[in-house]
């Protein structure tokens, strides 16, 4: 009796589990703020969604930064990430560290932020291109890397320090609801230009008819125990 319950437990469950079918979906926001210059007021950037979905499984992060009469400084430049309880720095003084307190002096920067694995640190990115960190670029930078993500104070922050508010902590929160980008320009002397941003967003839907799958379940497990008592 009780292997033919689990069967038939079995193959209701087979039968009636809807798959979760994860949807990526991306979004991007055009800008074109001008970033005080010398200030930690900065600039915010808030954008709401409302879409389908339950739960972030993935996110990298969209960022264009450049430079407004002249060039950026990359050095100068400090960016979080906010949404729900989730908050991550996606810069943090790049280049700055013990004996370079100004940090890396590209002319901004149009990049992906990706933290899986294998992805080179931001903070670093002249030593993880070249090997060196006192070789320009000579252009912005692009491509894909990790957050910066060391969540201290940008007037006293160095590559050695803990790395700890990547994009991990939005995993498992639901998308909808205002998602806010803070950019600071902390250095004078350099001006930079808030151009773009977006998101490419990995979610995993709300399985639907989850609530008839548990009642259909109850039932099965209350027969059971009916046919097992007699």
């Amino acid at each position: 009796m009780k292997s033919h319950l689990a069967f038939l437990f079995s193959t209701t469950l087979a039968a009636l589990v809807p798959v979760a079918v994860a949807q990526f979906t991306t979004f991007h926001w055009s800008v074109g703020q001008a970033i005080p210059d010398g200030s930690a007021v900065g600039i915010a950037n808030t954008q709401a969604l409302n879409v389908p979905g339950a739960a972030i499984s993935s996110l990298r992060v969209n960022l264009e930064i450049t430079g407004r009469g002249g060039a950026a400084f990359n050095g100068d430049l400090y960016a979080t990430l906010v949404h729900d309880s989730g908050f991550s720095v996606l810069l943090n003084r790049p280049g700055r560290r013990d004996g370079d307190p100004l940090g890396y002096g590209d002319n901004g920067l149009n990049v992906t932020f990706d933290d899986r694995p294998g992805s080179g640190d931001i903070h670093l990115y002249r030593l993880e291109l070249s090997g060196d960190h006192y070789l320009p670029l000579g252009h912005a930078l692009t491509g894909s890397w990790a957050t910066d993500a060391r969540g201290v104070d940008p007037g006293s922050v160095l590559d050695i320090h803990r790395r700890n508010s990547d994009l991990s902590c939005f995993t498992g929160l639901n998308p909808n609801g205002l998602w806010t980008l803070y950019v600071a320009d902390l250095e004078p002397g350099n001006l930079a230009m808030l151009t773009s941003w977006g998101l490419e967003m990995t979610m995993v839907p709300e399985p639907e008819g989850s609530g008839v799958l548990l009642g259909l379940c109850a039932l099965v497990w209350t027969i059971g125990r009916r046919r097992e008592r007699r």
